[in-house]
């Protein structure tokens, strides 16, 4: 399953960089993380509470970085499983940050791999999931950097 879309934040491209590569930062915007731990400088473990269509989930798992290209792309491997639902996912995240007239464009595409229970919602339904949290991320994200420019 792929999800891609894209979310504009009022800040240049070195401001949101820097901001998504604050691991423990960036995650709290990031909706239903609720647990975070460095394993070591390119991987974490966590925690994701989501619903995805009636099934509540609370997915563990490590997320790697693969590829950090300052400033502009960020391919990471997410690897997580929910044993309540019995379920898993497998993805690749891919994130590029454009320089645009009013601040930064950033684009992303997840190729996911889903098994087990959550599997039978479809792409639909997931991916409604996915671009309302990617929206609650990108309006945190623009609050944490427009606090940062103030202080």
């Amino acid at each position: 399953m792929k999800i891609e879309g894209s979310f504009t934040l009022r800040a240049p491209v070195s401001a949101v960089w820097d901001y998504l590569l604050n691991i423990e930062e960036m995650s709290q915007c990031i909706p239903g993380v609720n647990t975070l731990e460095t394993i070591d400088a390119n991987t974490y473990r966590g925690k994701l509470e989501v619903k995805i269509g009636p099934i509540k989930a609370a997915f563990g798992g490590t997320v790697t970085l693969l590829e950090v290209e300052p400033p502009h792309r960020i391919v990471a491997a997410i690897e997580a499983d929910d044993r309540r639902n019995a379920s898993q996912v497998k993805a690749t995240f891919i994130s590029v940050l454009n320089p645009i007239a009013d601040g930064t464009e950033v684009t992303y595409a997840i190729d996911a791999n889903v098994r087990g229970r959550l599997a039978q919602f479809g792409q639909a339904v997931a991916q409604s999931t996915a671009k309302k949290m990617a929206g609650a991320f990108g309006s945190c994200m623009q609050k944490k950097l427009d606090a940062g420019e103030a202080e």
